[in-house]
């Protein structure tokens, strides 16, 4: 993280628990003025007052005005979750951008808070198409002063731009490096036009982004070369430890693909040669944090030119610099030189071996020392990097390593594994020693080291050795205790679903352990114990003690998120443990609902989450049961649907209309108003909540009813989700002049939204025959998916397969495979080797799931026997034509080829038999004359038995 990130941040991030409500009364105000209630709600005003109170505050401005920037970066973050529309917020957000105006221009403040503001107040006006037009303007005022402060200012406006709209932010980009050129060299605070050029150099992509990139290009080059001539003997003292803080500022942080240009572009300037003649002998006169700079840059510069750098004195000079380093107590610099030698030494790899030796007994005299934590992690870092790259030959260094006290050992256990892999031989060795630290915690005896940094040891480490594994298992036993720690209990949770510790020995105590932890008072530690009781080798050793506990969880839990995961966890087991579950379920679904009507007076929300919650239990019910109960949780659900909610409820909400979509019976009204309802939603509700609604109405059109009006519904989908909206990358013909999209309702989407908007145009497209309707869809679908990644293709395949054979049909596998290979047969490019392999796939294919026919004539049902529908001869009706053409080209190349191996034609031979001989039917009648043609020419060619075999097999499915 910079500099310049990390004094943001202790605004941002302090943990202020008196801002943790502010999202709840944004999503208030929002759902009171969209249903066209007051313009601003009571908790909004006072908000606001307070706002106002502390910028006004004339005693401890200073204090004040941190509060103020607290608050307004809470309010701008929930902002985001309803950009670009901000139904509701509009008033809240015009707010935001006039006061952080005030503060930048009014009272202007040099320090952090001025830049946290003007920060803030880019990313605000960047999110809304209403005010990102203004923005140039603000920044264009701020210009005009001169100063550095201003310059500063303006480029903190450009970075929050930057976290709203990365197109906004590209359009200001001549300006941006303009900046950071003018300021580089000038001024004490750097931090700002180095967080400025770290942004612009992460968007240089040369194929997508041409004119920006060649800005880029010019602008590193001159604030490279630039800070060189700083370098340079005779320059006036101070200015040469400004040249070296830039120049390992732009090494450190110039991309690979803008690295090679440079060095394509100006060969002499950017020379790694040249670069280090003029950094080496400057690095005994330029103060610790410059060190610390060349400590991280010169490894990097060795990339550039490993051969050169690892042949010449440049290594040996950069390593004796390092070394130095490692006994100076100014603080950081020993950090920064052992991870130079690292890095270095990854860079070199065997070239390193002359500086082994001495290298190594510098780590481990750093960690003998036991300076500070620091210290010892970059030093354990170091030789890792040294093992990696060296291997057997750091034998010494380690051997000397692993005589460290247990709790040095214990706090890289990267470095114990590697050793144990690397080093066979100290495998017993650090197998031993772990053994032994497990042993002193189990007689409780007093250590050094923490429980649970043994459990997350062991949670790397292989445990193979049996001796190892029996005591992991102890250990773990004997860790599942509330009393011990919540650190140590979900260190234990972590490693119990291990097949090595969770042995059926054990798994009995272990399964009763994990389940008491249901009822401990941390939530976390509750959540980590449902994850891992979810684990299907856990799960299904769970006996009525263990249930009962899952069932406790969710009668005592106040946390919804819990309770929802223990009721799922509970219908989970119904598979594996109905007679235990089923009654359970049964008591807690019937005592909610007795207290249901009394929980709707007193709290009518938390009555709806009551009725989610209960909707996730209610398939463990049988379907008797189920039916009886449905009604009133599914009332209550849809209640909660029609009245403002907060994002956490709207959630919650939506789950449960996915999971009654599952198993109640709406009839086509009603799944057709509540999937209108659901898309009206899309625009007005948070980001967060999106996925839940997305996933609601997927589930209701997955067993759509008849009378469904799919038209209508896909007219309205495609309305809400156009084409440019759901592409991934930018297209600049759909943008304005600032970078924002020109149609302010769409809605713009993550990647695991699309998979679900392509879901649902894959289920419209087949929830009707109709022509028009199936040819409209597929349009559609055609449109979304031409710019969608192959995954996200491949999830909206699979969704219109699979609503074309039935939810409960495996035919989807089957077609999507073989489509998948006859796209590949039809390559003009596939050799015949290649193309005899995919055949060969078809014909395993059809002897594994042979046709009906086949099934009765052998007395035996097939895998896809019982309907016909998915039958491979269905599915590749001309499979037999296909083979017979690759024969065909067999048989030509042997006739041009005189010494061509004979292999091929044996192998079709053999697939066209087979193939005739698992369906009578489709294959064999339809295609004997040619198959008798093809043969006739096979043996007229000399291959004689080959053909008697395949005649052999057909005749088998003939007798039959």
């Amino acid at each position: 993280m910079t500099s310049f990130l990390s004094g943001l941040y202790d605004f941002f991030l302090d943990g202020d628990e008196t801002l943790n409500n502010l999202p709840a009364i944004l999503d208030h105000q929002a759902a009171e003025q969209s249903l066209g209630g007051v313009r601003f709600s009571a908790e909004w005003l006072q908000q606001k007052s307070n706002i106002d109170q502390l910028l006004s505050d004339e005693i401890d401005t200073d204090e004040s005005l941190s509060k103020a920037l607290k608050i307004f970066a809470k309010v701008i973050d929930t902002l985001d979750l309803y950009a670009p529309a901000l139904k509701g917020l509009t008033d809240v957000h015009a707010y935001t951008c006039e006061t952080l105006e005030s503060i930048i221009f009014d009272q202007p403040v040099a320090d952090r808070r001025g830049q946290a503001a003007a920060f803030l107040y880019g990313q605000a006006m960047a999110m809304s198409t209403l005010t990102s037009e203004a923005v140039s303007l603000a920044i264009e005022n701020l210009l005009l002063r001169g100063d550095q402060t201003a310059s500063n200012l303006a480029l903190c406006i450009i970075l929050g731009m930057e976290r709203s709209s990365s197109i906004l932010f590209e359009s200001h980009l001549q300006i941006l490096l303009r900046q950071v050129q003018m300021a580089a060299f000038g001024g004490t605070d750097k931090s700002v036009s180095q967080e400025a050029l770290i942004r612009a150099l992460k968007i240089y992509s040369p194929t997508e982004k041409a004119s920006s990139c060649q800005i880029i290009l010019q602008t590193t080059h001159s604030l490279l070369a630039a800070s060189l001539r700083l370098c340079e003997p005779g320059i006036k003292s101070g200015k040469e430890e400004e040249g070296v803080s830039w120049c390992c500022f732009i090494i450190q942080h110039t991309p690979m693909s803008l690295r090679n240009d440079l060095r394509v572009r100006y060969p002499t300037t950017c020379s790694s040669k040249s670069i280090y003649k003029s950094l080496l002998p400057l690095v005994s006169r330029v103060s610790s944090s410059a060190q610390i700079a060349l400590c991280a840059a010169l490894p990097i510069l060795a990339t550039w030119d490993v051969m050169t750098f690892g042949e010449s004195y440049l290594m040996s000079d950069t390593i004796n610099f390092m070394l130095g380093l490692t006994d100076s107590p100014e603080q950081g610099l020993r950090v920064a030189s052992l991870q130079g030698l690292g890095q270095v030494a990854s860079v070199v790899l065997h070239r390193f071996e002359p500086f082994l030796q001495e290298v190594g007994k510098t780590a481990i005299r750093v960690l003998k020392d036991q300076k500070t934590p620091k210290d010892q992690k970059a030093a354990q870092k170091l030789l890792v990097r040294l093992l990696a790259s060296m291997g057997p030959i750091t034998l010494d260094v380690m051997i000397e390593y692993l005589h460290h006290p247990h709790h040095v050992l214990l706090a890289d256990v990267q470095l114990l594994e590697m050793i144990a892999t690397l080093l066979p031989n100290l495998a017993k060795r650090i197998i031993q020693t772990l053994t032994d630290i497990i042993d002193d915690i189990l007689s409780n005896k007093e250590v050094r080291y923490p429980t649970e940094a043994v459990l997350e040891a062991l949670n790397v480490f292989p445990l193979n050795d049996r001796d190892l594994a029996i005591r992991a298992q102890k250990l773990v036993l004997w860790s599942l205790d509330e009393d011990k720690g919540k650190n140590v209990v979900i260190a234990a949770l972590q490693l119990s679903t291990n097949p090595i510790i969770a042995t059926a020995s054990i798994m009995r105590n272990l399964t009763f352990k994990a389940a008491h932890l249901l009822l401990a008072d941390d939530p976390h530690v509750v959540h980590v114990a449902l994850s891992v009781l979810a684990n299907p080798a856990l799960a299904s050793m769970l006996d009525e003690r263990s249930c009962s506990m899952i069932l406790l969880a969710l009668h005592q839990s106040l946390e919804p998120s819990i309770q929802i995961v223990a009721a799922k966890l509970l219908t989970h087991l119904t598979t594996a443990h109905r007679a235990i579950v089923q009654p359970l379920a049964w008591s807690h679904i019937r005592q909610s609902l007795s207290l249901m009507d009394f929980l709707h007076s007193v709290d009518p929300n938390r009555a709806v989450v009551e009725a989610c919650i209960i909707s996730n239990l209610l398939p463990a019910l049988p379907s008797s049961l189920h039916n009886k109960n449905v009604g009133p949780v599914k009332e209550l659900i849809l209640k909660g649907l029609r009245k403002p909610s907060e994002a956490n409820t709207l959630s919650l909400i939506f789950q449960g209309l996915s999971n009654l979509s599952k198993f109640e019976g709406f009839n086509f009204e009603q799944q057709e108003k509540l999937i209108f309802n659901l898309l009206e939603m899309l625009n007005e509700i948070p980001k967060e909540c999106k996925y839940a609604n997305l996933n609601a109405i997927s589930n209701l059109l997955y067993l759509p009813k008849d009378g469904l009006d799919v038209f209508e519904i896909l007219l309205k989908v495609h309305n809400i989700f156009e084409n440019k909206n759901l592409i991934s990358t930018t297209n600049y013909n759909n943008t304005n002049n600032n970078g924002n999209n020109n149609n302010s309702n769409g809605i713009n989407l993550d990647s695991d939204l699309k998979a679900l908007v392509s879901s649902i145009y894959g289920h419209l497209g087949t929830v009707e025959r109709n022509p028009v309707i199936s040819r409209d869809s597929k349009a559609a679908i055609n449109r979304e998916i031409s710019s969608y990644p192959l995954k996200i293709k491949h999830l909206s395949r699979i969704s219109e397969i699979k609503d074309r054979y039935g939810p409960l049909s495996n035919t989807h596998l089957n077609h999507l495979l073989i489509e998948n290979l006859l796209s590949e047969l039809n390559l003009l490019n596939k050799s015949n080797d290649d193309r005899n392999l995919i055949l060969e796939t078809l014909t395993c294919l059809s002897i594994l799931q042979p046709s009906k026919d086949f099934n009765n004539n052998h007395h035996h049902q097939g895998i896809s026997g019982g309907s016909g529908v998915g039958e491979i001869s269905q599915l590749i009706p001309d499979l037999p034509l296909k083979i017979i053409k690759e024969l065909k080209i067999s048989l030509n190349l042997r006739d041009s080829i005189k010494d061509i191996n004979s292999t091929s034609i044996s192998s079709n031979l053999l697939f066209l038999s087979c193939v005739l001989h698992n369906d009578l039917k489709i294959w064999l009648n339809g295609y004997w004359n040619q198959t008798t043609e093809i043969l006739s020419e096979c043996i007229n060619s000399g291959e004689i038995l080959p053909t008697l075999r395949g005649l052999d097999v057909i005749l088998d499915c003939i007798s039959d």
